[in-house]
């Protein structure tokens, strides 16, 4: 369990809806890429993407459920593709969890992130240094302003 511990995306909900009631509602991608991880724990689905300057980012759609029928590793997925929908796997509530890894990101396709620190960073406690994630981690609301100037 993470509780309050650095979080390197973000949680969304339905802005009006309560608790478990945005469960089921459609995630879509939030631009072109390709599939490279499907089920891999709470971090359900993660899509390889490129950004306008060219640079390789994955972004990570966690606590999904109902993976879309045929979508497999290696798919390629547009811009406002349904993919998956808001799940609560590996959370108590249902939220989608979206955050955006760079490509230097030691474990890039699958879980592991605040949860696992000690872990990924050989020890080192991330709330002592939030600059380390920061180094593997864009703002995902940066990534979305950017994607929707994209035609």
């Amino acid at each position: 369990m993470c509780g309050s511990i650095y979080h390197p995306g973000v949680d969304i909900n339905h802005p009006t809806k309560l608790g478990n009631a945005d469960m089921g509602e459609p995630i879509s991608s939030v631009a072109n890429g390709r599939v490279v991880s499907i089920g891999c724990n709470w971090a359900g689905l993660v899509v390889r993407h490129k950004t306008a300057q060219n640079e390789i980012v994955f972004v990570v759609y966690g606590h999904i459920q109902n993976i879309s029928s045929g979508l497999h590793v290696g798919d390629v997925v547009k811009k406002g593709q349904q993919l998956a929908e808001v799940g609560r796997v590996g959370a108590a509530l249902a939220h989608l969890h979206f955050e955006i890894r760079k490509a230097i990101h030691p474990k890039a396709f699958c879980d592991v992130a605040y949860c696992r620190a000690v872990d990924l960073f050989e020890g080192r406690y991330i709330l002592k240094d939030k600059v380390l994630i920061k180094q593997f981690y864009y703002q995902p609301e940066q990534f979305v302003i950017a994607q929707s100037s994209d035609k």
